[in-house]
């Protein structure tokens, strides 16, 4: 800009005659020099010079750059940074007689200790909420916050707003203040005041008796459970009959006879604000047990099967009752990240005469890699399945290991498999899914695997807009994985089910965006030959949702989604068993979608039977209705309602678990357990006594479910064989004789039951 200036103060040549010299111009000089500035982070500073001479121009620089439009005589910074501090500022004078450049000064911005602009306040809630407190702080960046209760530090509580947990009266009047600190310094706000009121309610009833079944000679127990400002009173009846003395929260009937079957039995529970009366419980008295193979079997004792785990595990049973385990240890570090977490996977088997058997804890990564890399220290299981033979797949996402790109430090994950062998029950090497990591930004959807090891996995589109979806797959005599892109407008496929037989035959069910709506497309082939296809499912214009996809190991598969048919929403399936089959909709009617839960489980059994046991479960009344849907491959579907009672809770997805034959194995919060037997159609060894303090029928290990237990999951064998895996703070397992064990507050153990 400068040399411009100078180059157009020259003369030029004349109209004629003689050209007069150009006038002598001298060159600016600097009278004031711009002084060094010291402010603190966020204010203003200005630098300024003073400079003699004719039709001056300046240019400021920083570091030696020149300032986008610095050209006055001075410099104003509205608002320095932290990361401003030690800048070197300039400035070049200059004029068609030369330039002159002045001295070199710094900037030095210093950090500003931290203040509260807005304080905690107090806080009133009724017990058993939350109180939420926040501060509003200033001060140099990064602040950091420190959360305290009564003076002492809150573990974890390091963000500008805290949440307390679920309130106590006993919390009433705790103290909550929070430290604010930088590299300037700390200041801690004043102290905000909780104050917790106890609440007043009526009663409210949160478990209503059960209708419960008993042969002939037995008692029942009734309980009830409910909620109010005590105290609470109550009253049995019997068909609308107080029953003298039965004012407690249960009541256990005299020994019963075959008269007694049909008797209502309901209670009253009061307070001083008010009154509510139960359900009735109905009794059945029957002369026999129903015959099944599910009754008279009892769970084997509880084994610890790891110490000091910290995730809720992955279970998965053969038909013989061979379990695969999948859990994580934890160690805790004396640096970030503070905690190590390390998956380990532990093989059990049922075996004979009552014994079990378990093996040691095995570390996934000792499995190695194919590629003779280390495995990742990081590995992180996605999925376990297995195949009905005892050959078992974990899939598992880590950094290193052979990941393309990828290393222990990175951000890259790859997506790695492990196969155990069903004989020798030794597990493969970690084989990488995929040669880019980046093809895999989907969560694992569908996982897929056969008796003789071939292997399917279906990812869908990230969340954001992706339009593609992929399906990997190999055989078992394969290393590497084929892929199958799947694209959708704007997205790709996300909602989607993938399902292998025995035979190595693929079919994939998605919803897929397309031409203005959302459609059903399958998609069907084999692990030998790939893909075929696709085919749309549904030929309506409305969209559709996918419910389910289910396949038996014959290949026979049924499709469920929903669709409006025109008068209200409606379920539509289609069956189909190879490739040459089409893929033909059938509308099947809004009130058997009414029937069914909104994620059919179920299975289609070796009969090509499709069977889905079915509940209605509702927040507000905790009664459970079960029922079978039973849809031959050939033939109309059917809705059997099982006879009472039925307590199969249904809660959570880790309270039960079912398998190909319909049979259902659950337990509940009382630690109770249940089995529905499907060719029977009705519950089998139900639990009479659902708060008995130590053993009783239907108790899971004979004690009732202590506080500690954190996560846990269920697994039902197609021979019967159930198994149950949880994760509880305990070193001892509860008995009778001391049902709370040995409670190791901050300490989570790995344990095991067998049900056979």
């Amino acid at each position: 800009m400068l040399g411009a200036l100078l180059a157009g103060c020259g003369g030029g040549a004349g109209g004629g005659g003689a050209e007069s010299p150009p006038p002598i111009v001298a060159a600016p000089q600097i009278s004031t020099q711009p002084q060094p500035q010291s402010v603190p982070d966020g204010a203003a500073a200005s630098f300024s010079v003073a400079a003699s001479g004719t039709g001056l121009a300046y240019q400021w620089q920083r570091n030696g750059t020149d300032v986008p439009g610095a050209t006055s005589t001075t410099l104003n910074l509205a608002a320095v940074a932290l990361s401003d501090d030690g800048a070197r500022l300039r400035v070049v004078v200059g004029n068609a007689g030369g330039s002159v450049t002045s001295n070199e000064v710094r900037l030095t911005v210093t950090p500003v200790a931290p203040s509260i602009a807005t304080a905690p306040a107090a806080a009133s809630v009724t017990a058993g909420q939350t109180a939420t407190f926040a501060v509003v702080a200033r001060g140099s960046a990064p602040l950091g916050y420190q959360w305290l209760r009564d003076g002492a530090q809150i573990s974890g509580a390091t963000t500008p707003t805290f949440a307390t947990p679920a309130t106590a009266q006993a919390d009433n009047g705790a103290g909550y203040s929070v430290r604010v600190s930088n590299a300037a310094g700390s200041v801690t706000s004043p102290v905000a005041v909780l104050t917790v009121v106890a609440a007043v309610s009526a009663p409210q009833i949160t478990a209503q008796p059960l209708s419960t079944s008993v042969v002939v000679g037995g008692v029942v127990t009734f309980r009830v459970v409910a909620t109010g400002t005590a105290m609470l009173a109550y009253q049995w009846r019997r068909n609308g009959v107080a029953i003298a003395g039965a004012t407690a929260d249960s009541y256990t009937t005299p020994v019963l006879s075959a008269s007694d079957t049909g008797a209502a039995f309901s209670v009253l529970v009061s307070n001083a604000a008010g009154s509510v009366v139960s359900a009735d419980g109905v009794l059945t008295v029957t002369a026999a047990a129903p015959t099944s193979p599910l009754a008279g079997r009892a769970w084997s004792p509880a084994v610890q099967l790891a110490g000091g785990v910290a995730s809720q595990p992955l279970a998965a049973l053969a038909d013989d009752g061979r379990a695969v385990v999948v859990s994580a240890t934890q160690q805790t570090l004396p640096a970030f990240p503070f905690l190590l977490q390390t998956p380990i996977v532990v093989l059990g088997e049922p075996g004979g005469a009552g014994a079990v058997r378990w093996s040691a804890q095995q570390t996934l990564a000792s499995f190695g890699t194919r590629s003779g890399a280390s495995a990742p220290t990081d590995l992180r299981v996605a999925a376990l399945r297995v195949a009905p033979n005892g050959r078992a797949l974990i899939l598992a996402t880590g950094n290193g290991g052979g990941c393309p790109g990828s290393t222990a430090d990175t951000s890259t994950s790859c997506r790695f498999v492990a196969v155990l062998d069903p004989v020798q029950r030794t597990w493969s090497p970690w084989d990488v899914v995929a040669p880019l990591a980046e093809s895999l930004r989907g969560d694992i959807l569908s996982v897929a695997l056969n008796d003789r090891g071939d292997v399917a996995l279906y990812f869908p589109s990230s969340a954001v807009p992706d339009p593609v979806a992929r399906v990997y797959w190999r055989s078992a005599s394969e290393v590497g994985f084929r892929v199958l892109n799947i694209t959708g407008q704007p997205f790709g496929p996300q909602l989607g089910e993938l399902t292998l037989d025995d035979a190595g035959g693929l079919v994939l069910a998605t919803q897929v965006v397309q031409g203005g709506t959302t459609d059903i497309v399958v998609w069907r082939g084999s692990v030998a030959a790939g893909f075929a296809g696709p085919a749309v499912a549904d030929t309506r214009a409305s969209p559709a949702t996918l419910r389910a996809l289910r396949t038996g190991r014959s290949g026979r598969s049924f499709l469920l989604w929903t669709q409006d048919n025109g008068s209200g929403t409606s379920l539509y399936a289609s069956r189909f068993d190879a490739a040459a089959t089409s893929v033909q909709a059938q509308d099947m009617g809004s009130a058997l979608l009414a029937a069914l839960p909104q994620q059919p489980a179920g299975a289609v059994g070796d009969d090509d039977v499709l069977i889905v046991p079915r509940y209605i479960s509702d927040i507000r009344n905790p009664m459970t209705t079960c029922a079978m849907l039973r849809w031959p491959f050939a033939g109309a579907a059917s809705l059997l309602d099982a006879p009472a009672p039925c307590n199969l809770p249904q809660n959570a997805s880790t309270d039960w678990a079912s398998e190909r034959g319909g049979n259902v194995l659950s337990h509940g919060l009382a630690f109770n357990w249940a089995t529905y037997d499907a060719a029977l159609n009705r519950q089998v060894d139900a639990s009479i006594d659902t708060s008995a303090v130590a053993s009783g029928p239907g108790y899971a290990i004979g004690v009732r479910r202590p506080p500690s237990i954190g996560s846990s999951k269920v697994a039902l064998s197609r021979s019967g064989i159930g198994l149950l895996v949880l994760t509880a703070n305990l070193d001892v397992w509860p008995t009778p004789a001391t049902p709370n064990g040995d409670g190791r507050p901050t300490v989570a153990n790995l344990w095991a039951t067998y049900f056979k």
